[in-house]
Formats: structure tokens, sequence, C-alpha cells
């Protein structure tokens, strides 16, 4: 029995198909890893974009942070610091907690990479992981090194955050992954801590 041997045509066909099967796999990798680099880009890169839009925040005045691993066992401990614009604070000032709650904010925040938040009002209540001693209001020194990965921080903004955090007319939420923001009107200040 002799074998025929496919036309031209056919092999020609099944190249091509077995090409653009290729190609395709290394374009959806392509596509894939550009999508994931511009989010990490936005939300790791710029600083402004880790707090909420509508914080409207423009100007960072400090930025101190590490990563030691990534993924699963990774961890990251940081504190930027950003000035909040004189007529953000002035209308955080005048409406209080609902300015964090109202329906425009709470939709721009999910529009937003970042979570939107829970907030409560200041002094902030030390999660489980930085209660400190109960006699002295925790510093935020605490919760930035409780897993032992703490940076030698600028004392001057440890000591403005700690103000922040424990002063009443400021505004504070816990985020996911170890975060925790504080909104002093009266100081103009957005403090963004993480540690996890």
């Amino acid at each position: 029995m002799t074998m025929q041997r496919e036309p031209n045509i056919v092999r020609g066909v099944k190249a091509f198909e077995g090409l653009f099967g290729c190609l395709g796999i290394a374009l959806f990798a392509v596509l894939f890893f550009s999508a994931t680099y511009s989010v990490w880009h936005v939300v790791v890169l710029d600083p402004t974009k880790r707090v909420p839009a509508y914080l409207q925040v423009s100007k960072v005045l400090y930025v101190k942070e590490e990563s030691w691993g990534f993924g699963p066992g990774g961890n990251e401990t940081g504190l930027l610091v950003y000035e909040l614009p004189a007529d953000v604070a002035a209308t955080i000032a005048s409406k209080g907690l609902p300015f964090f709650t109202d329906n425009d904010n709470a939709l721009k925040a999910r529009q937003q990479l970042v979570p939107n938040f829970d907030w409560y009002p200041t002094p902030v209540v030390p999660n489980s992981g930085w209660k400190g001693d109960g006699r002295t209001p925790a510093s935020i020194n605490l919760f930035l090194n409780r897993y032992g990965f703490g940076l030698d921080f600028d004392q001057s903004f440890i000591a403005m955050a700690d103000q922040a955090k424990n002063a009443l007319g400021n505004f504070y939420s816990y985020g996911s992954g170890g975060r925790l923001l504080v909104v002093s009107p009266e100081l103009r200040k957005v403090i963004f801590a993480y540690s996890g």
C-alpha cells in the first residue's frame, strides 16, 4: 500500500495554523504581562494612586518603604505622608464622617484600584497587631514594625502621624493587607502606613 502525500495546500494550512497558534500564545502572554505591569506601575510606582482619588492628593511630603520578597510570605513596610489640599481639608472639616461615606466618594473609590475603605473618627483604635502597653496610645511605630520588618523612619513624621491618629477631628481606616490611612483636615495631611 502506498501512502499518499498531502497536497501542498493542506501542509501549508497546517503550518499556518501552527504558526498562528504560537503567535496567539505569545500575543496573549505579552498582553497579560503588559496589563499586569500597567496596573503595578500605576498603583505601586505612583504614590498618589494609593489613596482614594476624592482626597485629591498631589504632593507627597515623605516616602520611606521597603519590600522583602514577594507574593505569599513576602513582607512590605512603608510610610507615606501627603499634603491634603486646603479646599478638601475644609470640606472634610465641615462635613465630617459623611464626606467619606457619601455615594459619590464611595463610587469614585470603587472606580479606582484603591479599595473602598470603612471610615471611623479618630482616635485610632489599634487592632490586635499593635496595642502597646495600654497606658498610653500606641505609636504608629508599633504598627509599622509589628512583623519585625521595620525601617528607620524620620521621627518628625512619626510624631506627626501619632498626633494625627490620636487627636479628635480626624478620620482613619484600616485597609486590607495591613494598611492604615489617617486623614487630618487640621494638619492638612494624609498618612498612609502599611505593614504586611
